[in-house]
């Protein structure tokens, strides 16, 4: 059932709740009632501002013309917007391709792996944790390693920490003799070497590292059959520590291989 409303002169208008909205005085003119009902095209209100299309405003609206207009002087005109700038960061990735959830763990497998494979090789500065750049935490996670024999791991804590502290003496004795546990002798020798060079001068307070440099030596020379070699470190290891009967014992046998050797020499240089 359709709604009508009661015009002035009598006549009805559809849409009651268009005759009983009040209308004051509007820029331009008085807006009358039966305008708007006759104006009312496909759904939509003509309202008659000043000879445009615009807001209507009732007397007891709180907006002031210019607010209703956007702030600008002429109906109708759009306030301008203050501008900004907007930053954008994304987060970094390994991949090329968008992150997914659905690849997620394979991702982080697959950059595990790379790490530990870069570990192997000797640590890598992006892959280390704060407590694995302090040169004196990879001393300790290097002798940790050795004693559950694990060599090639000791050797990388031992490797990093000579990357950040090239100075530093335990480092290289350390790493000597993971390489001889390895069977690296010739490593084993440079390391030892390197580290009782840096052990000057030869003071109580670097006498048990310096025992541990020539002692590490000694064995490597053993093994290279380099007897002569060897005994000058049993000897100056004897003078660190004078009551290590293991080591006598290794001195004895190494001063017998030496004799062994010279006597070999020396009839060699008589045949010829």
């Amino acid at each position: 059932m359709e709604a009508f409303g009661q015009l002035k002169d009598g006549r009805k208008c559809k849409d009651q709740s268009d005759s009983v909205v009040p209308f004051s005085d509007v820029p331009g003119g008085k807006m009358r009632q039966e305008e708007k009902c006759n104006n009312k095209i496909g759904g939509r209100e003509k309202n008659f501002h000043s000879g445009s299309q615009g807001p209507e405003i009732s007397s007891g609206s709180i907006w002031s013309k210019k607010e209703i207009n956007g702030g600008g002087d002429e109906p109708g005109t759009p306030k301008v917007r203050n501008t900004t700038k907007i930053s954008v960061s994304f987060t970094p990735r390994d991949f090329p391709t968008p992150s997914r959830e659905s690849t997620a763990v394979e991702e982080e497998e697959w950059l595990k792996k790379q790490a530990d494979a870069r570990k192997t090789c000797g640590f890598n500065n992006e892959d280390l944790r704060p407590e694995e750049r302090n040169p004196h935490w990879l001393l300790e996670k290097g002798v940790s390693l050795m004693n559950s024999e694990s060599y090639q791991g000791a050797i990388s804590a031992f490797s990093t920490g000579i990357k950040l502290v090239p100075k530093m003496s335990e480092l290289y004795s350390g790493r000597a003799e993971a390489h001889f546990r390895l069977g690296n002798i010739r490593k084993a020798v440079e390391d030892a070497t390197q580290g009782l060079e840096l052990l000057v001068p030869k003071v109580p307070q670097n006498a048990s590292n310096r025992f541990k440099c020539h002692r590490i030596r000694a064995d490597c020379y053993r093994s290279l059959l380099m007897n002569q070699e060897a005994v000058v470190d049993y000897q100056e290891a004897m003078r660190l520590d004078p009551g290590n009967d293991e080591l006598r014992l290794l001195l004895a046998t190494a001063q017998t291989a030496a004799e062994k050797d010279l006597l070999r020499d020396s009839s060699s240089d008589e045949q010829e």
